[in-house]
């Protein structure tokens, strides 16, 4: 090993080859031609990989004078997991695209985490990428916590909107819960519950008909159309005026369960609120529609007011609303 620099027939080079001779005769002695074998062949190994390093030495040192960035990193975790990731996530979409077919770039799918307002740049706290990590979420324990610090790094490394120039969310609760519904419309794609789920109201074509459609199906039918559906009486999902009274509350909102944690997390332009709190207030407001009127959708009467009879999805009147 030390010929290129040493006296192969006297000096180091000569006493470490006598002393891997005396080594082998001694395994050969105690344990047999086997054992001596094996260990030659472990020797040589090493004489061979010592011997055929290449550009190890230039590598180390452009690893030490460049390190791969924290970006770098996260990709490497995306790389390591695809081939089991990109067969779990079913239909589920993130910003129009099926996850699983995501994972053959990843560097497209963390643009994806972006794009679909899983990652917000720079904001690591309101991120709902985040949430899907706890004990509670689909992902526990598929990064380690230090993992989890380093995908932490990296959103907080993105150039996020600067303070002050992120769009002010509407003040309305009309208006924001309309936002909601936008926002989450591409990241609710391939959501299996949203297919099993079906919703019940007006018909966005004809509203003096009723259809009852998956909810998947509202998320493609106008806002304000998908917002009359959930108010209706028929839905049975929320009590207009009523939020602590309601089911997408008590059971959707407040469980534990992918919607929950998808609106856990805090509008942007909001200064803290959550999008959860978005919709709660909408329905104890009497799940108001944008542009005026409220969601109430009970038979109207002749008693009904004016600006009820005019914000009612149908419009049709039935009876005198009295004893007489």
């Amino acid at each position: 090993m030390h010929v290129a620099i040493d006296n192969a027939s006297t000096g180091h080079g000569a006493m470490a080859r006598r002393a891997i001779e005396l080594y082998l005769e001694q395994t050969r002695a105690e344990l047999g031609e086997d054992a001596m074998q094996a260990q030659w062949e472990r020797i040589w190994n090493g004489y061979v990989a010592f011997a055929t390093t290449g550009t190890l030495a230039a590598d180390m040192l452009k690893r030490r004078l460049h390190p791969p960035t924290v970006a770098d990193t996260v990709t490497a975790m995306v790389r390591e997991r695809a081939p089991r990731a990109r067969v779990n996530h079913g239909q589920k979409r993130l910003d129009g695209m099926l996850i699983n077919d995501l994972f053959a770039d990843p560097a497209k799918l963390m643009a994806a985490l972006v794009d679909g307002g899983m990652i917000v740049p720079g904001d690591a706290d309101n991120s709902p990428f985040f949430s899907l990590l706890t004990p509670d979420g689909p992902m526990y324990k598929v990064f380690s916590d230090r993992e989890i610090e380093t995908w932490k790094t990296w959103v907080r490394s993105l150039p996020g909107v600067p303070v002050g120039e992120a769009s002010p969310l509407p003040a309305a609760p009309a208006e924001r819960m309309a936002h909601l519904i936008d926002t989450m419309r591409g990241r609710q794609k391939g959501q299996p519950a949203h297919q099993a789920t079906t919703l019940t109201g007006p018909d966005p074509s004809d509203s003096s008909k009723l259809v009852s459609k998956p909810v998947a199906w509202w998320f493609q039918q106008p806002t304000k159309a998908f917002m009359q559906a959930l108010a209706h009486e028929n839905s049975d999902w929320i009590i207009a005026g009523d939020a602590q009274g309601s089911r997408f509350v008590t059971d959707l909102l407040d469980g534990k369960n992918a919607m929950a944690r998808a609106l856990s997390g805090v509008a942007p332009g909001s200064e803290g609120v959550t999008w959860a709190t978005i919709a709660v207030e909408w329905i104890s407001n009497g799940c108001p529609m944008p542009g005026g009127g409220t969601g109430d959708t009970r038979p109207l009467t002749l008693l009904s007011p004016p600006d009820r009879v005019a914000a009612h999805p149908t419009g049709k009147v039935h009876g005198t609303g009295s004893v007489h």
